[in-house]
């Protein structure tokens, strides 16, 4: 791997400016990358329901009122 591609500002700044799924990605491809796209993706939470998927399974259930609601799988 090229020395660019380690300096861990320059990742900050790429991994800032790329969408959520090039971080995953790239959060693949060595420990470097994954400690600092991770830590990108975890900044910013706006998905609670994926956030307490991964914390405690749950399936998505319809009631008679046409509610949906989450209950532990």
């Amino acid at each position: 791997m090229h020395d660019v591609f380690s300096v861990v500002e320059l990742l900050e700044n790429i991994s800032t400016f790329a969408d959520k799924k090039s971080n995953a990605n790239n959060a693949c491809v060595c420990k470097l990358w994954s400690t600092v796209c991770l830590a990108s993706l975890w900044r910013d939470v706006d998905d609670l329901y994926r956030l307490f998927r991964i914390l405690s399974p749950l399936r998505e259930t319809m009631y008679a009122s046409q509610s949906t609601k989450y209950v532990r799988a």
